[in-house]
């Protein structure tokens, strides 16, 4: 889910006996009454435990169901739609990758 906030979020806040990971942080300036201030844009997942093995499968779920992915392995690789699903993917363990 896309949040914002007014102060840099942490990577990891407990929620609900798991975690909410926090990436793709990135500052927006915003114009309040004529002042600038400063916020933070980020994605924001849901993880039982703080590891690679639970946070990727978690990034992927935000756009690929299940059976989007059962779909993934029965079509061509050569697929425009196999190739953003690749990607995707690749970007997933990249980001788990820098916890």
């Amino acid at each position: 889910m896309k949040a914002e906030s007014k102060d840099y979020p942490k990577t990891f806040q407990p929620q609900n006996g798991g975690w909410l990971f926090n990436y793709n942080i990135v500052p927006v300036e915003k114009d309040m009454d004529g002042k600038k201030e400063t916020f933070y844009s980020y994605d924001s997942v849901w993880v039982e435990k703080k590891d690679k093995e639970h946070i990727v499968p978690a990034i992927i779920r935000t756009r690929y169901s299940e059976n989007d992915e059962f779909k993934m392995g029965r079509i061509s690789k050569a697929t425009n739609e196999w190739k953003e699903y690749d990607a995707f993917v690749k970007e997933a363990i990249k980001i788990a990758g820098s916890v």
